[in-house]
């Protein structure tokens, strides 16, 4: 029985207007079958949200900066669109940072989602996943990029592609048992 591994775990997603639906509703999917609670962060707060094909229709639950004053499990990039969009945003940039040095929180990107973890500066002697063409930004942002599908470096979690989605999320869930395991011994 595995539908409530991540009971009560936090998850917020960065999204902004064209987002890639398809990676998007795969990983939502996968982390609330599983008992997350999922929250939308975007440029502001009850923001409607359209996909790409405008085949997805999503409403924010809080603003970027708003959430710098939250505390969330996981923070994830699901798309490069957004994260093109995002990559000079001050308040996305702080709450990656801020995530990522919280104990037992992790970030997550998929695909282009890794040029945010770039820009925010957290992925310095990081192993990361990602397509060819990132290789010279990664080399230059102090981290090396990984030719697996998956990589977890630290809390860092990165896939390379769509494809790679079951095995990510599968990833960040036994991240989270691992820490409950930990609390419990």
């Amino acid at each position: 029985m595995t539908e409530m591994m991540l009971h009560g775990r936090r998850m917020l997603f960065l999204l902004v207007n064209g987002f890639d639906a398809g990676t998007y509703e795969k990983m939502r999917h996968c982390l609330e079958i599983n008992g997350a609670n999922i929250e939308i962060a975007s440029p502001t707060r009850s923001e409607v949200l359209l996909s790409a094909g405008h085949e997805v229709r999503e409403t924010s639950n809080i603003s970027f900066t708003a959430a710098l004053e939250q505390t969330y499990d996981a923070v994830v990039i699901a798309d490069g669109i957004t994260a093109r969009q995002l990559q000079n945003n001050h308040s996305v940039m702080q709450l990656i940072k801020i995530t990522g040095q919280h104990k037992g929180s992790l970030v997550a990107a998929v695909g282009d989602g890794v040029l945010e973890l770039i820009h925010s500066g957290i992925v310095k002697g990081a192993v990361i996943s990602a397509s060819p063409d990132m290789e010279a930004e990664l080399l230059h942002a102090g981290a090396r990029r990984g030719d697996a599908p998956l990589s977890i470096s630290r809390n860092i979690f990165t896939a390379r592609r769509d494809a790679d989605l079951a095995a990510f999320c599968q990833a960040i869930i036994d991240y989270f048992i691992r820490g409950i395991r930990a609390k419990a011994a």
